[in-house]
């Protein structure tokens, strides 16, 4: 991800035959006006949120840091400890064999909007020096406040598409989204060219919304025992075998999470 040549907005970037007009100051107002069909895709549910087309299901708070060390570049982590990430977890990702990334995530509760972010970072990032076995040398940092998670009412309205985040293509569960993210652009894509109807093409990007919305309502129940046993109950040849198979992960994850509910 980010600036790299070969990151994944970089190598699509290199595939986009038309011009690609950065800082425009253009309002989607203006862009109905002149365009035909107007695809949104701000990268966040701001934007959909103020055309009363989005509902929030909740908002997270994220810290992370750029560190350098040795890493295996195709070897992630994550971390679930209520200690450090209320509600949320940890997670870490390389992006070179020198470079990765570090983060805290959880949601803007009462109970965690008391907490001081600045010592559930410390601890976080103490743990995850540990836990990698190296010290994590901290070179940037970023915070996210409030960031939505949420989803559109409608995935289109008129000849407007909502895609990407401003379709609600965050996951609850764990925050992934890019997958999702890319099958809406290429759904309205397929839309505009006659071949499918935007609304139909994405249903089931709905139904996994939900199915993660409940996923992550439950996980924020346990404690950090029952967490522990539910980590311990992933590494198992049972649920490999859930997670390699046919199995959508959303639903594998809830067979797995449903006994600590």
């Amino acid at each position: 991800r980010g600036r790299e040549a070969d990151s994944l907005e970089k190598q699509l970037a290199r595939q986009v035959k038309t011009k690609i007009h950065f800082h425009s100051k253009r309002s989607y107002e203006e862009l109905l006006e002149e365009f035909t069909h107007v695809v949104l895709a701000t990268g966040d549910g701001a934007y959909a949120q103020e055309l009363r087309n989005y509902r929030t299901d909740l908002t997270v708070t994220l810290k992370g840091a750029m560190v350098e060390g040795n890493f295996d570049r195709y070897a992630v982590a994550a971390w679930l400890d209520y200690r450090f990430a209320p509600k949320g977890y940890g997670y870490f990702i390389p992006h070179s064999d020198t470079e990765a990334n570090i983060v805290i995530a959880y949601p803007d509760y009462p109970e965690t909007d008391v907490l001081d972010i600045d010592q559930l970072w410390h601890m976080f990032h103490e743990r995850a020096s540990a836990d990698l076995k190296q010290k994590l040398k901290i070179t940037d940092r970023f915070q996210i406040t409030r960031q939505i998670i949420g989803i559109c009412r409608y995935p289109r309205i008129g000849n407007t598409f909502f895609t990407g985040n401003c379709f609600g293509a965050i996951m609850p569960f764990l925050g992934f989204g890019q997958y999702p993210a890319i099958l809406t652009g290429i759904y309205a894509a397929l839309d505009l060219c006659g071949k499918g109807s935007y609304e139909k093409l994405t249903a089931h990007l709905r139904d996994s919304y939900q199915t993660a919305l409940t996923l992550r309502r439950g996980l924020e129940k346990l404690d950090n025992a029952k967490l522990d046993k539910l980590v311990k109950a992933m590494d198992t040849d049972t649920a490999e075998a859930m997670f390699n198979s046919r199995h959508n992960f959303l639903k594998a994850a809830g067979m797995l999470l449903g006994p600590f509910i």
